[in-house]
């Protein structure tokens, strides 16, 4: 059986599923972890991961990996 996908409410895959996505879904937990426990800004997260600032950012204020709404079968 195949592992399931996030998909938001138009159908678009969503978080570590979404074909441009650069983190796992744990790696972004991991990063707002860090966020929360250590404080660490978003340029030295950018570094831990290798991502942009700007995506780090829209991370953090939930504009990107938004939560999924519903499952499919992939």
């Amino acid at each position: 059986m195949p592992d399931p996908v996030g998909l938001s409410e138009r159908g678009v895959p969503v978080g570590q599923f979404h074909p441009r996505a650069k983190l796992s879904d744990a790696e972004a937990a991991q990063l707002l972890e860090l966020r929360d426990r250590l404080g660490h800004g978003y340029g030295t997260l950018a570094r831990i991961f290798g991502i942009s600032p700007s995506q780090v950012r829209n991370i953090v204020k939930g504009r990107s990996r938004l939560v999924p709404v519903q499952w499919r079968e992939g």
